[in-house]
């Protein structure tokens, strides 16, 4: 028997053995768990234990649940993780014309020679560190080089177009009172000025697309920004997600407002204005309100999100296997880079010893934990169960979707 548990803890101690013993005798206000279980296991806790059927039960038998239909597969685990691929990422250049200004890259060539990087060997390198390595024997824990090739780095996506995820910041266009719309970047270093970057090398295409949508359509009804001094004016920030299968962008608009209708009635003027430019490149269009001073871009209260338009969920696919679909909301955490995190998943996966029993702490909605189920059934080697654990009161929606997707 399988079973599938998400474990939604307010506080996590240091083992996690106890932390599981201990949240299992909360209250239902601090513990959210979610459990999949047989249908013939439902029907023998609801009767006491003992073995019954529909048919005893006077019903009639019901259908068998139908099997998975295969979805695409977008990562290729071994054409994205081979020495030939990844020598050529380490040597390969973004070319982003915003390098230099923009404070999201810092290297525009040569990606695995950043400082932290090269930190990272050398301390792996070092005669402390190497008289704990199973690989280096007792008389050769002195080196003379900086790096022993220990330490080696793995670029496990492309260089371009990977980041399907942005938080970008708003600010107007010309001046505030002249509501000729707003321009979408960073801040640059050191300041809360904001960089636009709308030809961004690392954005998946359809960020790009987007931020060019969202200036045309403020521009068009002259949506106000928001005011850092004055704690004034309506967009603060805008998050970005990108649906790989579609292509399509989940667009949540942050509103410094405390409820949707302070937000009206420019929030449905700019709404209306997106979908008549581009509808079909939204997904869903959300709101969340934060009007409480500071950098945070959201509050951290589920009252303040409303979804607008479209679904709720955007589905990514397992990183293994051509059945199951992960669910996100704007609410749970999603990784940027999705593509380089499919391989990581793939590679933790494999380093689960089959047929155990897994506990992934600060799962979010628990891609880890639910890839290595998948990795290891379609291996033959199935996990007894898999109990993700996090806070987010939004995530065990999304993983009770990814298990009965499967």
């Amino acid at each position: 028997m399988l079973r599938l548990t998400f474990l939604g803890c307010v506080v996590f101690l240091a083992e996690p053995s106890a932390s599981f013993l201990s949240t299992q005798h909360r209250p239902s206000s601090v513990q959210r768990t979610f459990t999949a279980l047989s249908a013939g296991q439902e029907r023998r806790r609801a009767s006491g234990g003992a073995r019954t059927t529909n048919k005893q039960q006077g019903g009639s038998r019901r259908p068998s649940k139908k099997e998975p239909e295969p979805r695409p597969i977008l990562t290729i685990y071994d054409d994205q993780r081979n020495p030939v691929a990844n020598d050529q990422r380490l040597q390969s250049a973004i070319g982003c014309e915003h390098f230099g200004t923009c404070p999201g890259c810092v290297v525009d060539s040569k990606i695995g020679e950043v400082d932290v990087i090269q930190s990272a060997k050398l301390y792996f390198s070092s005669t402390a560190v190497r008289k704990k390595r199973m690989d280096v024997a007792y008389d050769d824990l002195v080196v003379e080089e900086n790096d022993d090739g220990f330490f080696n780095v793995v670029i496990p996506s492309h260089v371009n177009g990977w980041r399907t995820q942005a938080k970008l910041a708003v600010a107007p266009k010309s001046s505030a009172w002249a509501k000729d719309g707003c321009v979408f970047g960073l801040y640059a270093r050191g300041t809360h000025s904001v960089l636009p970057i709308p030809n961004c090398e690392v954005h998946h295409p359809s960020i790009n697309k987007a931020i060019a949508v969202l200036e045309a359509a403020t521009a068009k009804v002259g949506t106000s920004t928001y005011e850092e001094d004055k704690q004034e004016g309506g967009l603060r920030y805008v998050q970005l997600q990108v649906e790989r299968t579609t292509g399509k962008v989940c667009l949540t608009l942050i509103w410094n407002a405390e409820q949707i209708k302070q937000a009206q009635p420019g929030l449905s003027r700019l709404v209306k204005q997106l979908q008549s430019l581009d509808p079909d490149l939204w997904h869903s269009i959300w709101l969340h309100c934060n009007d409480i001073p500071g950098n945070a871009i959201f509050a951290r209260s589920a009252s303040r999100w409303s979804l607008l338009a479209g679904p709720e969920f955007i589905r990514e696919p397992l990183p293994v296997g051509d059945k199951g679909w992960l669910y996100f909301t704007p609410l749970a955490f999603r990784q940027g880079n999705m593509d380089g995190f499919d391989v990581l998943a793939t590679d933790v996966a494999k380093h689960v010893p089959g047929k155990s029993r897994v506990c992934e702490l600060y799962a979010g909605v628990g891609l880890l934990g639910m890839t290595a189920l998948a990795y290891h059934a379609n291996k033959g080697t199935p996990l007894v169960w898999v109990r993700c654990s996090d806070e987010n009161p939004a995530n065990p929606r999304c993983f009770q979707r990814t298990v009965d997707s499967l």
